[in-house]
C-alpha cells in the first residue's frame, strides 16, 4: 500500500486536438516579428510619442486610424475627431510632460496588426498640486499605405502611493 505522504498528486488534464491547435496558432500569431518589422513597430511608437511632445493633441489624434479608439473612464472614444476633443483639454495644460517608451513590440504574421507595450509617465501642475501618474500602455497597431496607425490605445495606471 502507498502512502499519500509519499507521492504527490498528479493532476491530468485532458487537451482537445482543437485547444492545442489554436493555441500553437495563437501564439505563433503572436510571436515577435522578424526584427526589422519589430523594430519598425517600435520606431512607429516612438514617433507617436515625438509628435505627441511636439504638435500636443495633434501629434495624438493623427496617429490614429479612421475607426481608431481609445479606451478611458468614460467608455471608448472613437475616431480621431472625438479622440482629439476628448484629449484637449490635457494637452492644453501648459504644464503637461506626458512620454512613454515601447519595451516589446510584436507583429502577426501578416505583418499587418501588431501591438507596443511599454511604461508612461503623465506629470502635470506644479508644486503641491503637480500630479505624477504612471503606468503600463498597450496600443494595438494596423500597418496600412502610409506606415502603421493606431487601432486601439489603453493605459493601465499603477496603484497611488
Amino acid at each position: 500500500m502507498t502512502n499519500a505522504a509519499e507521492e504527490p498528486k498528479r493532476w491530468k488534464v485532458p487537451a482537445s486536438p482543437l485547444a492545442i491547435a489554436w493555441m500553437v496558432s495563437y501564439f505563433a500569431a503572436c510571436a515577435p516579428a522578424t526584427s526589422a518589422l519589430e523594430q519598425s513597430l517600435l520606431d512607429a511608437d516612438m514617433e507617436f510619442a515625438r509628435a505627441s511632445q511636439s504638435y500636443g493633441v495633434d501629434g495624438w489624434a493623427d496617429a490614429f486610424a479612421e475607426d481608431g479608439f481609445m479606451v478611458s473612464r468614460d467608455g471608448l472614444i472613437r475616431g480621431p475627431d472625438q479622440i482629439r476633443s476628448a484629449m484637449t483639454d490635457l494637452f492644453a495644460d501648459s504644464t503637461l510632460s506626458f512620454t512613454w517608451e515601447p519595451q516589446e513590440a510584436y507583429v502577426d504574421a501578416d505583418g499587418e496588426l501588431g501591438f507596443t507595450v511599454g511604461r508612461y509617465e503623465r506629470r502635470y501642475g506644479e508644486g503641491t498640486e503637480e500630479v505624477i501618474d504612471t503606468g503600463w500602455y498597450m496600443t494595438a497597431w494596423r500597418q496600412d499605405q502610409a506606415g502603421w496607425v493606431v487601432l486601439a490605445d489603453i493605459g493601465s495606471p499603477d496603484e497611488p502611493s
